[in-house]
């Protein structure tokens, strides 16, 4: 955010002319907050009409980031994670909230349940669980600030769903690599 409201333009050596300049980069930050979640209520829209906003967002990463500081403000980010954790463009949003929350706790445990590979019993099941573990994967991957303990259920709990993906996977004889280099059966897992 600092290069994009500071040093952009500074180090072009350009200044804009704007009613927007008096403004402090808090009060600019604030607006931007407010315009990326009123047009993340619903879906997401990358575009704005020139009487919704005077100047679009320039960067998509950064309407997702403005969003994300939107929900957490209004404390609605369990409310956004349960509506759009299936929907993948929503997905780096939720990422955005689970980095700057101070305890985003409640949030990851909802990932943890929804992307248990434990009972799974069909592949359409098995294919939305592995996209719910890799979400939970890359909100671990921002440095999420949790406790130790927590830290160490999560990151117990998506080795052991790759376990359990690949045992029912080899089990139903299915292999997740290419067949060419090894025949079937000669995969297996030990449990100790």
């Amino acid at each position: 955010m600092d290069a994009l409201l500071r040093d952009w333009d500074s180090t072009r050596g350009f200044r804009r002319d704007t009613s927007y300049a008096q403004l402090s980069d808090d009060k600019k930050e604030k607006i931007f907050e407010a315009i990326a979640g009123k047009s993340c209520s619903n879906s997401i829209e990358y575009e704005f009409s020139e009487a919704f906003v005077l100047n679009e967002f320039s960067h998509g990463t950064m309407q997702e980031y403005f969003a994300a500081r939107y929900f957490v403000a209004k404390r609605v980010e369990m409310n956004v994670l349960k509506k759009h954790y299936d929907e993948q463009e929503w997905h780096n949003i939720i990422m955005f909230m689970v980095s700057i929350m101070d305890d985003p706790s409640d949030l990851l445990n909802f990932l943890v349940l929804k992307s248990s590979m434990v009972t799974f019993q069909n592949y359409p099941a098995f294919g939305k669980r592995l996209f719910h573990l890799l979400l939970l994967y890359r909100c671990m991957a921002t440095g999420v600030s949790i406790s130790q303990e927590l830290r160490t259920e999560i990151c117990t709990h998506l080795v052991k769903s790759q376990i359990n993906m690949l045992s029912q996977l080899n089990g139903d004889g299915v292999l997740p690599f290419d067949s060419k280099w090894c025949t079937p059966g000669t995969f297996s897992l030990q449990k100790k």
